[in-house]
């Protein structure tokens, strides 16, 4: 933009340049796999005289890679002779055919295996300022920079939700569709009754802290969004 006849002229812009890029890449999720995998031992065994094979990972014939569309505009500068500069990126990555682990049915033969299961969207922005300054009378350069980077994410489609209550109390396993990667969730304390703790239930029956039924109950009804377990902000 700089070299632009209408900007050659401002003299306190160094540097100016507008940037839009677009893209998509995909990526193969390593730890599942479209056929079975096979865990093959290096002893022979005892009792067979053999070597063993153990099923590590069933398989999943339908499996695809996951995909990223990435769009991306942002600007870089100079300015004042070089004592200000830094850039600006404005961001939207959509994640499809993103892969978990689902659970399933024993008579399966196995009670749970990856499929490509959930849409992710992440957007966000992050910003760079840096300074360079002369000390006067010394030969010395001093500069410093601040970093600033904010994500916003969400869970856009799920086509297998683990609701029940203690998957979504556990964050490293909570995905829930229009909520962030890592969710936190709590319950409604109501109290004691005669030195036990209670909880609000669903429809705000009063359930004893210790029992494990709330545990195998959806737990969208009664269990409380309280956040993201991972940062939003970052600054540097």
């Amino acid at each position: 933009i700089k070299n632009e006849g209408f900007a050659q002229e401002i003299n306190w812009i160094d540097r100016l340049t507008f940037r839009a890029t677009y893209g998509r890449n995909g990526n193969v999720e390593k730890s599942s796999s479209t056929n079975t995998l096979l865990n093959v031992g290096n002893s022979l065994n005892a009792n067979t005289g053999t070597i063993t094979a153990t099923i590590a990972d069933n398989g999943n014939p339908t499996l695809r890679w996951e995909k990223t569309t990435t769009t991306n505009i942002g600007t870089d500068f100079i300015l004042f002779n070089g004592k200000l500069s830094g850039k600006l990126d404005l961001y939207r990555k959509v994640g499809s055919d993103i892969t978990g682990l689902v659970a399933l049915s024993s008579v399966t033969g196995t009670i749970s295996q990856r499929f490509n299961n959930a849409g992710i969207l992440n957007k966000g922005i992050e910003i760079e300022l840096g300074t360079q300054l002369n000390l006067p009378l010394l030969p010395i350069r001093y500069t410093t920079s601040v970093n600033y980077a904010y994500n916003n994410n969400r869970v856009n489609s799920l086509y297998f939700p683990s609701v029940l209550a203690f998957n979504m109390l556990n964050s490293a396993t909570a995905f829930v569709e229009g909520k962030p990667i890592n969710p936190i969730y709590s319950y409604n304390y109501l109290g004691m009754v005669d030195g036990v703790p209670q909880l609000a239930g669903p429809g705000g029956v009063s359930y004893p802290m210790n029992t494990t039924t709330l545990a195998g109950l959806p737990g969208i009804p009664f269990l409380n969004y309280e956040g993201t377990n991972i940062p939003p902000h970052t600054l540097g």
